[in-house]
């Protein structure tokens, strides 16, 4: 009860995140199309739609005659307002109305304070619900290094009938239940209480396996015990208790479950981070185990991780709208933005962050998730000797579908504005990051990616000379 409670508070979290993420895109590409800047919306597998052909069919009033575009437009503008006092407040006050102020708005301006405090205050319940569970069990029971010396001893005397009865099948189900604890309790793959700036104590969270407990008290019971080591029980338990609850944040669920397409949020580099090193130190232990059994199951714990990640960016591509702007529409004038048009008078707030929006801010979002799956590509290749369909289509999506068909145009729309310095410098840092972080991990030296990288190369020789 106390995991289900926990996966359920972690899909929440990540869900509320990602819908008010596709509902804030949805508000500025009609905004922008209201005021006639939005050149096209690129969606699904990287369809360009023009404004002229969205949504036409649908109709402007509901069954009891109510105003459709009018009562869309006040929730938007409500949207927007909720957003823009979350932001001032996060900045003590400060409006923000210049262009760079502008840029500096997020998608954690999406959520409320009273939401965070709920989910503070959830945390809290089942954390306090999970402490519970010691309390039930004998402390005799509650130390893997006794339970491992217990068995030790048990298969020292008694070894016929320690192996007749199975005894070692039992002891990878007892120790189970003292890692899927300690898992529960101390293992934050999702780094979702960094991210709530929870006040608990950092060093309660680890990544790294081998800082666990119930991994060091393995440790220390085989280190001293004659016969095998604990190569084959430590695999066994990482196989069964630690891989499921990795994989159960990237793959893809049924509805049932509440959690459709994982819990992982792409676009988050300290999520990535985070998964990244216990994909690696998982690696390191299913490494240890070097049998026939050991290596199948390694594979099939990297094959399973490849299509997840797959799985998530399409997911994640296919259910954003991305909006062009038309800046050769827009000029900048005592850092507003405004119509080209002379005479004409700066654009409103609500405009404005919607053009930052488009330009700027999901600019580096979509250049932090060209990042984040530049460093899991890396962390894969690294990990896979023999050629992977999974991998290649996973790299193809992250080069073509991501960085060419998403990244790079609104790079190129950003030509016409670029007489202000914040617009002349953001493409270089942009191509550079995406570019730097391709070069870092050695992705651009496979013959196998020459091509799909050509438009990224060619970018970068445009825009910073590389």
């Amino acid at each position: 009860l106390a995991e289900d409670a926990k996966h359920r508070w972690e899909g929440e979290i990540t869900w509320r995140r990602k819908e008010r993420a596709w509902e804030w895109q949805e508000d500025v590409a009609d905004v922008l199309e209201n005021k006639g800047l939005l050149e096209k919306s690129i969606v699904g597998d990287g369809q360009s739609i023009v404004p002229t052909s969205i949504n036409k069919s649908q109709p402007t009033v509901d069954e009891f005659g109510r105003d459709l575009t009018s009562m869309a437009t006040m929730a938007r503008t409500k949207r927007w307002e909720r957003r823009r006092q979350i932001f001032i407040r996060r900045r003590n006050g400060n409006s923000g109305t210049s262009i760079e102020e502008r840029t500096l708005i997020t998608n954690e301006d999406n959520i409320s304070n009273e939401e965070i405090s709920d989910w503070k205050q959830r945390h809290q319940a089942f954390s306090d619900a999970i402490a519970l569970v010691p309390m039930m069990v004998q402390d005799e029971y509650l130390s893997t290094y006794n339970l491992c010396k217990m068995f030790l001893e048990w298969e020292r005397q008694y070894p016929d009938d320690y192996k007749n009865c199975y005894a070692a099948m039992t002891l990878v189900q007892m120790i189970s239940v003292l890692v899927r604890l300690e898992l529960c309790q101390r293992w934050d793959t999702l780094a979702l209480h960094e991210s709530l700036d929870n006040d608990e104590n950092e060093k309660t969270f680890v990544s790294d396996l081998s800082k666990f407990k119930w991994c060091i008290d393995l440790n220390e019971a085989f280190s001293n015990a004659d016969g095998p080591k604990n190569n084959g029980l430590l695999t066994n338990i990482i196989h069964k208790c630690v891989v499921p609850q990795f994989t159960s944040v990237l793959t893809i669920q049924d509805m049932e479950r509440g959690n459709l397409h994982g819990l992982y949020d792409p676009f988050s580099p300290l999520q990535t981070k985070r998964l990244c090193f216990c994909c690696t130190s998982i690696l390191q232990y299913l490494d240890s185990c070097l049998n026939e059994k050991g290596s199948e199951k390694r594979n099939e714990f990297l094959e399973n991780t490849t299509k997840s990640l797959l799985s998530v960016l399409q997911y994640n591509l296919e259910s954003e709208a991305i909006p062009i702007v038309k800046s050769s529409d827009i000029t900048i004038v005592d850092d507003k933005f405004m119509p080209r048009d002379s005479g004409a008078n700066a654009y409103d707030d609500e405009t404005s962050d919607a053009i930052a929006y488009a330009m700027i801010i999901q600019t580096k979002s979509l250049s932090q998730l060209a990042v984040n799956m530049i460093d899991w590509l890396s962390v894969l290749d690294k990990a896979i000797y023999s050629p992977s369909d999974e991998l290649s289509s996973l790299t193809r999506c992250v080069f073509v579908d991501l960085v060419s068909v998403r990244i790079l145009p609104i790079i190129q729309s950003l030509h016409g504005i670029s007489s202000h310095e914040l617009f002349h410098e953001f493409p270089k840092e942009i191509i550079g990051e995406i570019y730097g972080a391709a070069t870092r991990n050695g992705l651009l030296e496979k013959n196998e990616n020459i091509l799909l990288s050509a438009p990224l190369r060619v970018a970068a020789q445009t825009t910073t000379g590389i």
